[in-house]
């Protein structure tokens, strides 16, 4: 009976010197609630390449089981197919498996999906364009120097609230809510300077601007 669960009638016989036979009868219910036995394997560490599905659903089958009346069926609750794309913001996803026995009893175990972060950002500034202030046709005092930035993400996770510091110019524009690893932003942020005598005596401008951006797990990230 061992791995199953029903019941049966057992007739009880017994019998004296006066060969006097009475019987009776028993209904014996019988349930098996002992758990399967499960392990889970090892957490697996991934490359944020979005090129990793074959590589999971191999991690998956690796998850075993055992059960003294036959072999237990294991399920998870991660399915390969609802893995978001920026998967790797998450950092990690819990997999839980679930071993079922043929008597419906259960076990379960858990191990971790773990994306490897990696973030970045690059900072481009460049001058778009001189307004001569004075039409004269010459760049000289007076005259603005308009900056255009392009920003992008060079990592594999998204970072958001992204902020522009420049102190020497008027800044306009930002902050970037939210770029996406690989994606760029060259409209978010502006900004003017008016050339001055100071500026004329040297015969240049020297400024440094500072972008700044969050990653998922609240590390700021920098570049000048």
């Amino acid at each position: 009976l061992c791995g199953n669960t029903g019941s049966q009638t057992v007739t009880f016989t017994s019998s004296d010197a006066c060969r006097d036979i009475p019987t009776f009868s028993a209904l014996l219910n019988y349930t098996d609630t002992t758990a399967p036995g499960i392990t889970c394997p090892a957490n697996l560490s991934l490359v944020c390449d979005g090129d990793y599905a074959t590589e999971i659903n191999t991690w998956i089958s690796t998850a075993t089981s055992n059960d003294a009346c036959g072999t237990p069926t294991i399920t998870t609750n991660f399915n390969i197919n609802s893995l978001p794309v920026v998967a790797c913001d998450a950092g990690t996803v819990t997999v839980i498996f679930t071993a079922t026995d043929g008597c419906g009893n259960t076990a379960t175990c858990s191990s971790q999906i773990i994306f490897n972060q990696t973030s970045g950002i690059q900072l481009y500034k460049t001058i778009s364009s001189i307004t001569d202030v004075n039409g004269d046709g010459l760049t000289g005092v007076g005259d603005i120097i308009n900056y255009a930035f392009t920003v992008t993400n060079t990592g594999n996770v998204t970072l958001t609230n992204v902020t522009l510091s420049d102190p020497l110019i008027t800044e306009t524009g930002g902050p970037i809510a939210s770029l996406a690893p690989g994606a760029s932003n060259s409209t978010a942020f502006t900004g003017i300077y008016t050339i001055t005598q100071a500026n004329m005596n040297t015969g240049y401008v020297q400024n440094t601007a500072t972008v700044t951006g969050t990653a998922p797990n609240g590390t700021a990230v920098t570049d000048i």
